[in-house]
């Protein structure tokens, strides 16, 4: 059963990555992106912090983030150096690296929990709930846009402020 509502990526700002893998690392996000002139910009810590925010934002990040889109948003980098930092996780995972490794994975632990809290707050249902409801649509046979309007009713969004706002929440399970 394929339904574009439960299978839907997700996407996540990419300053907040950043946020998230300079918590992770201590770093902090202005030293995670200065630009190359600076010396301080080279030093291992903070070079590791930026290729794991790197790779994260191409996997997590907004759809169709360019390479060249990431290294912008990472200290003006180049794309080459996005692949590069695709190409140091993936050997790093194949090396057992450690160092890399595990802050790689706590990040995206604490991206993946950041997703389900961000679309609870924003529809006002958890993830569980709403994979129920849309499961019980499809045995209904409920059209996809009709399924689409009732979602989107579930959160408000309110541009000034820049979030959902929970309106209704009265779908029992």
């Amino acid at each position: 059963m394929y339904d574009p509502l439960l299978y839907q990526k997700q996407s996540i700002p990419v300053t907040v990555i950043q946020k998230i893998v300079a918590d992770e690392m201590d770093v902090m996000v202005k030293n995670m992106l200065l630009k190359n002139k600076d010396p301080e910009a080279r030093k291992r810590e903070r070079v590791v912090a930026r290729q794991i925010s790197m790779v994260l934002s191409k996997r997590y990040g907004q759809r169709r983030l360019s390479f060249a889109k990431i290294g912008y948003l990472h200290g003006a980098r180049d794309h080459a150096t996005v692949m590069h930092a695709i190409k140091v996780l993936n050997n790093a995972f194949d090396t057992n690296y450690h160092y890399i490794i595990d802050p790689y994975l706590d990040s995206e632990k604490r991206i993946k929990q950041w997703l389900v809290t961000f679309e609870e707050k924003r529809t006002g249902v958890t993830v569980q709930r709403k994979r129920a409801l849309i499961k019980i649509w499809i045995k209904n046979n409920v059209p996809l846009y009709i399924r689409e309007r009732i979602l989107l009713s579930f959160g408000k969004f309110y541009p000034e402020y820049g979030v959902f706002k929970k309106t209704i929440n009265h779908f029992p399970i």
